[in-house]
């Protein structure tokens, strides 16, 4: 079987399948809140390909900024269905992707999860996909918002900003500009991921590489390594009681029972997450 670098490094824009997508959530919290509206589709030669859109009832209020931005409300909402109807249809389809593909994705990616997490069905495995970060790649070379990089690449104002498939609309077309202007055709999954990740291990950043070692990357123990923590007190149980994506609280929990094995517990984080990036 191939390595997780081996595969990711395999992985072309041409030869890969890629889908994008975005939500629209009653809230920002990655934890607790829900998604409103999903839009997804599949990446082709620069282009969204097949795209579907869904909108869901919320068993929770829609926190009022959030409404702000997508104007999505409750009684627009009324006759439409649980998420937890369509989860196990929509995991199906994302678990045979090769890579996933957003603006700002990582939030998307965590909130997806624990929403999958809460309908009783597996979260992706997410250990051999690649990640494709339009806003992360632009933010590494200038810096700016959706609909500022739909005008600064596409010479165009951008219409439906924060629904969600005019959003992976303009995030396919954005991507493929950004490629083709910062002379990134010849990079792979491995190197798309690596601007995504960085030195972060779970998705959210609550664990990060740092000088090889497994550390916080939040809270009053940021930078101390996740098996001294262990050791020392009961942060990492707080962390996995608390609202954290289910990955933080995954390595929160291998760190507690590995604390006194600091190197079985590293080899863990390394088989499951990757290396740090060197990009």
């Amino acid at each position: 079987m191939k390595s997780r670098e081996l595969l990711l490094r395999s992985m072309t824009l041409e030869n890969s399948t890629i889908i994008a997508f975005d939500l629209e959530t009653t809230g920002t919290n990655t934890s607790t809140d829900q998604i409103v509206q999903i839009a997804y589709g599949f990446y082709e030669n620069g282009e969204l390909k097949n795209p579907v859109t869904k909108l869901f009832k919320p068993t929770i209020p829609i926190n009022p900024g959030a409404q702000r931005v997508h104007g999505i409300s409750m009684e627009k909402l009324q006759n439409e269905p649980y998420f937890k109807s369509n989860a196990a249809e929509i995991r199906d389809i994302f678990s045979k992707a090769d890579g996933l593909m957003g603006y700002n994705v990582g939030f998307d990616i965590s909130l997806i999860q624990a929403e999958f997490e809460r309908s009783g069905v597996p979260t992706l495995d997410l250990s051999n996909v690649a990640i494709y970060d339009a806003y992360l790649i632009w933010t590494k070379h200038e810096g700016r918002s959706l609909s500022h990089a739909v005008e600064r690449f596409l010479g165009k104002p951008m219409e439906g900003a924060h629904d969600a498939l005019a959003d992976i609309t303009a995030t396919v077309n954005v991507f493929d500009k950004m490629v083709e202007e910062f002379s990134m055709k010849e990079f792979n999954g491995k190197d798309f991921t690596a601007i995504f990740k960085g030195n972060k291990i779970d998705f959210g950043g609550t664990f990060r590489w740092e000088d090889g070692e497994v550390v916080l990357g939040i809270g009053k123990h940021k930078g101390s390594r996740a098996v001294d923590v262990a050791s020392r007190n009961n942060y990492l149980q707080w962390i996995m009681k608390s609202d954290f994506p289910s990955d933080a609280k995954a390595i929160a929990r291998k760190a507690t029972l590995l604390y006194h094995e600091p190197m079985a517990f590293k080899e863990w984080v390394l088989h499951n997450y990757g290396k740090p990036s060197q990009r």
